[in-house]
């Protein structure tokens, strides 16, 4: 059975962007240790609760930190649509 991460990046309490970024590298690292097939990243753009607005660079950052797992982002933009 393939296993995949969802990461979304959101900044808690009393943490930094900075800190949330480097939170994300370890959990990408650990789930590639673990043998996880994918690490994704939610893709969303100006919310100040969550750390990466640029999917792009942060597939990058965090490829650049793994070995194995591959490396992606996907959003859900059915919020911002109307159904009608």
């Amino acid at each position: 059975m393939k296993l995949s991460v969802l990461e979304h990046g959101h900044i808690n309490e009393g943490r930094t962007v900075q800190d949330t970024i480097q939170e994300t590298v370890t959990l990408a690292k650990h789930a590639d240790e673990l043998g996880f097939s994918r690490f994704w990243m939610s893709e969303h753009h100006g919310s100040g609760a969550l750390s990466f607005s640029s999917p792009e660079v942060m597939i990058a950052h965090v490829a650049a930190h793994t070995d194995r797992i591959r490396v992606g982002s996907g959003g859900v933009m059915l919020p911002h649509y109307s159904a009608i």
